[in-house]
């Protein structure tokens, strides 16, 4: 959704059907437990224009891939909370 800057507390929380995201550019913050529980998810491409994502946003997302760009937030994310990651 353009225009979208942030996505709130457990917005997408256990939305089984989720595989496959692509988040607008201009997108700031990814709140606490946003994708928490959506099992389904796959991938999910986060633009560079995030400058926050919760520690616990993507929890039981077991089978997430983060797409991300070099030394972008999301890539730091995701080095640090150990979630599979591709660079775009």
């Amino acid at each position: 959704k353009e225009g979208l800057v942030e996505i709130e507390w457990s917005a997408f929380e256990a939305c089984t059907s989720l595989s496959n995201i692509n988040l607008p550019e201009g997108l700031k913050i990814i709140h606490e437990e946003a994708f928490r529980g959506c099992t389904s998810l796959e991938k999910i491409n986060i633009p560079e224009s995030v400058e926050f994502i919760d520690n616990n946003a993507f929890d039981r997302c077991n089978k997430l891939n983060i797409y991300c760009v070099e030394n972008s937030y999301a890539h730091r994310y995701a080095v640090q909370k150990g979630v599979q990651f591709q660079l775009i």
